[in-house]
């Protein structure tokens, strides 16, 4: 995770990211967490701004990174499908926590 947000700030030609996005959850939470805490050190370095995760369809799985995160994440990048009803339980928990 280091080395591949380092390269992309050398190759991005500059000195932060504005959001770094995790693609999707791990295959633990305790994975996913490992990864998140490497993302809160370059929040805390000032090399990148925000945080989110991307394909994070599961409200528990959402809320535990949510809740056990320093750095919330302030973008949840998923598609919305009517299948699933728009999601709107995460969509709800998103907008009642400014992501």
């Amino acid at each position: 995770v280091r080395q591949s947000v380092r390269v992309s700030l050398r190759n991005l030609r500059t000195d932060y990211i504005d959001s770094l996005v995790l693609h999707s959850p791990m295959k633990t939470m305790e994975e996913t967490m490992t990864v998140w805490q490497v993302f809160e050190e370059f929040v805390a370095s000032g090399e990148v701004v925000q945080l989110g995760i991307s394909n994070c369809y599961d409200l528990r799985t959402f809320r535990a990174l949510y809740d056990r995160s320093e750095v919330k994440p302030k973008v949840l990048q998923n598609r919305f499908y009517a299948d699933s009803g728009f999601d709107v339980d995460l969509r709800d928990f998103c907008a009642a926590n400014g992501v």
